[in-house]
């Protein structure tokens, strides 16, 4: 597991370096595409991306919480 956050890391250090200098509207349409590729890349079909996604916007929507405490509901 702890290998897996360090890729993880890196990864995301990638990402952010790539959109870098990049409008944040840009940055986000970037981001957008990359992960409706990859819940595209891993679902068997259409019902199963639609699940992927809501899967994605829930971990998304903690993650905002987390960072932004008691600002959100």
């Amino acid at each position: 597991m702890a290998a897996d956050r360090a890729e993880i890391r890196r990864a995301s250090k990638r990402v952010l370096k790539a959109v870098e200098g990049m409008h944040p509207v840009d940055a986000m349409a970037a981001l957008e595409t990359v992960v409706m590729n990859m819940v595209a890349d891993l679902a068997r079909d259409l019902d199963d991306a639609n699940r992927g996604l809501d899967a994605v916007v829930g971990d998304l929507r903690i993650g905002l919480q987390m960072r932004f405490p008691g600002t959100m509901q």
